[in-house]
């Protein structure tokens, strides 16, 4: 917890995806699987190849490496995937650890029982019971926090990991073969993080609230979606995940995050520079190499303004999986 409330402070976001309270079969992924198809994009006789992530994904699944190594080995570049950074060092981010763990906290004599909506709050206590136990210490936390404590227990009982690494497959095997990685990546300058971490605490908590509703919404509607689209990952079906939209959670809890208006705007600054870096070393790979291999989130290989589209747009040609 400690980890996800510093990362929310300093505006790198919470992948908000939580399950639902209803009883459920446990997800099995029998056997290796066949993982996602990779999408190519050529320039003439040049193909950049894509390999999409998602999170989360069925725990400890397997899935058949063997053709992206294969592809990595002889290609001769990679693009690891976007990486916008806070700029902290280790140090300083231990010692903000005590002003992260007190701004989580909601004023004195709050609990969520005070600050939430009635009918929101009597949403969130079945939620509770079933993921979190007897313990209420959640209740005297920012809906924001309450809501990532939740969805992180929710995780561990509905047999989804959002830690499964795709990225490391690809990395490693440009490793063993010597190819060249290339990693957009832009560091959001915090020159006073402590302040930062002020200006959290003084917000108003209409955003906390607005993240909070769109967990509880999650959990008691998109389990089934959120399920379907992990199977349909690990079996490479892209027309499934197409046809199965979930609400945009991430963006509200990032928007919470972000509460402090220097954070924001840098961090949009740094999210549209790295983005542009990315394109801009897609173009370049589809100029100079016969083979490249790419690794980007899903949402962006399926949404209309997303990188793909882009390319698409800029006139290169995509050959979907």
């Amino acid at each position: 917890m400690r980890r996800v409330a510093l990362c929310l402070l300093l505006g790198l976001g919470l992948a908000a995806q939580v399950f639902a309270a209803d009883p459920i079969e446990e997800l099995v992924v029998s056997g290796e699987q066949p993982g996602p198809g990779l999408w190519q994009v050529r320039h003439g006789e040049h193909s950049l190849w894509i390999l999409a992530t998602l999170s989360p994904l069925p725990a400890k699944m397997r899935w058949r490496t063997r053709e992206v190594e294969t592809l990595v080995a002889r290609s001769q570049q990679v693009i690891a995937p976007m990486n916008v950074r806070a700029g902290i060092g280790l140090f300083t981010g231990l010692r903000l650890l005590p002003a992260v763990l007190k701004a989580r906290a909601l004023p004195k004599g709050s609990t969520l029982s005070t600050v939430l909506p009635p009918a929101l709050y009597a949403r969130w206590l079945p939620l509770k019971q079933r993921y979190l136990g007897r313990s209420d210490k959640v209740e005297r936390w920012r809906p924001m926090f309450a809501g990532g404590e939740l969805y992180e227990a929710a995780l561990a009982d509905s047999k989804l990991d959002r830690r499964l690494d795709i990225w490391s497959v690809v990395e490693r095997a440009a490793q063993r073969a010597n190819v060249p990685v290339r990693t957009p990546k832009v560091e959001l300058s915090i020159a006073d993080p402590r302040a930062v971490v002020q200006d959290f605490t003084l917000t108003p908590l209409a955003a906390d609230i607005a993240c909070f509703e769109s967990l509880v919404v999650r959990t008691e509607t998109e389990l089934p979606v959120l399920r379907q689209r992990a199977m349909a990952w690990a079996r490479g079906d892209v027309q499934a995940m197409r046809q199965l939209p979930l609400e945009d959670t991430e963006t509200r809890c990032l928007g919470a995050a972000l509460s402090s208006p220097r954070v924001a705007r840098e961090y949009a600054e740094a999210l549209r520079r790295v983005r542009q870096d990315w394109l801009l070393a897609a173009e370049g790979a589809l100029l100079r190499n016969a083979t490249s291999v790419a690794v980007m989130p899903m949402r962006e290989m399926l949404a209309p303004d997303g990188l793909l589209a882009q390319l698409r747009a800029r006139g290169y040609e995509v050959v979907e999986p």
